[in-house]
């Protein structure tokens, strides 16, 4: 396994799942990953769910509570940063949002909600006993964060500020498909420090409606 026990600032390093279904979603990803699950009390009728792979946490679940009406399921990722406080000042000052935050939790890290200018959701975690995800880049864990979204110039300046990525266009990823929805895609790659790395694609479609938002993909021995 690709063992990890500390995060440069900037990597994706936890990865966490909002639900409306706890019980089913522990039941999916145990089976499908081969996962273990554990869950801890965060407040009344409300749990905290852990996902294992050999004994070393990789992501996690919560429901979504009553003030998340409406919100439909979706996976958070947080980047890891030295100084919370310090992170959500660039978040503001490059045209970003904050969303939540930012507050402890209790011993084991500080985090805030964001949004980047184009509305895609992030999380920044300030880590203290918890640093985040101990295994990744292996079958059936966390191995690639994508943005997608419409203005990939806007989100390029963005990040670069917030995180201190180098972003550089990657021509293999560049793609142009005819047809009614007219596609036209690029991706953007970031310097992630070694096997760490981020990218961010765009797709403009007469019919597309998705929002932007952060994907996290699981590495799989077979797709």
């Amino acid at each position: 396994m690709a063992i990890v026990t500390q995060y440069p600032a900037g990597a994706p390093c936890w990865f966490e799942l909002a639900t409306t279904d706890q019980a089913a979603a522990k039941q999916f990803y145990t089976q499908l990953f081969g996962w273990s699950a554990e869950d801890s009390p965060m407040g009344p009728d409300a749990y905290y769910t852990m996902f294992k792979l050999g004994g070393r946490d990789t992501a996690a679940a919560y429901l979504l509570g009553p003030q998340e009406q409406g919100v439909p399921p979706h996976w958070n990722i947080y980047f890891s940063t030295s100084d919370a406080d310090a992170t959500i000042a660039k978040v503001k000052d490059s045209g970003g949002s904050v969303l939540a935050g930012p507050f402890d939790v209790m011993e084991h890290g500080r985090m805030a909600v964001c949004s980047d200018p184009g509305g895609a959701s992030f999380c920044i975690w300030q880590p203290k006993n918890h640093f985040g995800a101990g295994v990744i880049n292996e079958d059936n864990t966390f191995c690639w964060a994508e943005l997608a979204t419409w203005d990939a110039a806007q989100a390029k300046p963005f990040y670069e500020s917030v995180f201190g990525w180098d972003i550089k266009e990657n021509p293999a990823y560049n793609s142009e498909s005819a047809g009614n929805s007219a596609a036209v895609s690029c991706r953007w790659m970031s310097n992630g420090r070694g096997r760490l790395r981020s990218g961010d694609s765009t797709s403009k479609s007469a019919t597309a409606t998705w929002p932007p938002a952060w994907r996290r993909i699981s590495a799989a021995p077979s797709a």
